[in-house]
């Protein structure tokens, strides 16, 4: 249930772990919910970026995807501790009733905003705070030069340092760099693929 909510919202997929019986499957999923699991804001503009290559979204998925399965299988080899038996009543089905979905649906709203949405708010400042002190403009300096290390344009820093705030920041930058022509090909898919398998976003970190 977290990994399938994850292509809505990471940070609310972290937060539904604790619905996991055992604190060996709630680092788990957590774990690759953070690496290569990316969120629909960003998975949306990666895909309408990679999609500019030929074959730009198979490399993509096929990576990210051969990633997800490795890294589950070795951290399930890690990690101590017996996988959960998964028993589940299987209760009588009715037609649900629409007023219980709709209460349902606000509550659960609710609970989402009031504890995630502050997350969100302290990132957004962060983002402020950042670019008026021009303390990411020394950050970007210093992540030049990896990035330039991995054959990379040193203007990629910029679009890493937006993507650990907001992931779909980053992969609009990423978006606005192929726009005008300072990204392209190998090196496009190349960033993509570093911006899924990235940190997770400063609110997912939180989380």
């Amino acid at each position: 249930i977290p990994i399938v909510l994850g292509f809505g919202c990471d940070t609310m997929a972290t937060m539904v772990t604790r619905i996991l019986e055992t604190k060996r499957e709630r680092l788990l999923a957590t774990l690759l919910l953070a690496l290569a699991i990316p969120c629909s804001a960003q998975l949306g503009v990666v895909m309408a970026t990679v999609s500019k290559v030929q074959g730009g979204i198979a490399v993509w998925a096929l990576f990210v995807f051969g990633v997800f399965l490795l890294v589950g299988y070795l951290a399930a080899r890690v990690l101590p501790g017996e996988p959960p038996q998964f028993f589940m009543e299987v209760v009588p089905l009715r037609w649900p009733r629409l007023e219980n979905v709709l209460v349902k649906t606000w509550v659960r709203l609710q609970w989402y905003l009031l504890e995630v949405t502050p997350l969100f708010i302290f990132a957004s400042v962060l983002i402020w705070f950042g670019q008026l002190t021009r303390l990411f403009d020394a950050v970007i300096a210093l992540l030049s030069y990896p990035v330039q290390g991995i054959g990379l344009p040193k203007e990629m820093a910029t679009v890493i340092l937006f993507g650990f705030f907001r992931r779909d920041y980053g992969a609009a930058g990423l978006l606005d760099m192929v726009d005008k022509g300072t990204v392209s090909g190998v090196d496009l898919v190349t960033t993509a693929i570093m911006l899924t398998l990235f940190v997770p976003c400063i609110a997912q970190f939180l989380m």
